[in-house]
């Protein structure tokens, strides 16, 4: 179970192709996510030095996320 629940929150975190193929950024910057928000700044704008920052930042709130979820759901678990 905290495996299911720690891929199905980093999936949920790294959204991109939806966006990207039904929206196109949306009306008013809408549905932007901060894997969208990577991608225009490294490549639409080509300045990937801040896009690397950005996907560092990302990176440190999926860990971040993950550790606290694993430490949580490993109370609930029950050992067999």
């Amino acid at each position: 179970m905290t495996v299911c629940m720690v891929l199905s929150m980093i999936s949920a975190l790294k959204i991109f192709d939806q966006l990207a193929v039904m929206t196109d950024g949306g009306p008013g910057f809408e549905p932007e996510t901060l894997t969208y928000i990577i991608y225009k700044v490294g490549f639409g704008e080509l300045r990937q030095g801040f896009g690397t920052a950005l996907d560092m930042v990302l990176f440190l709130i999926i860990l971040i996320i993950t550790v606290f979820q694993v430490k949580v759901l490993q109370k609930r678990e029950v050992q067999l």
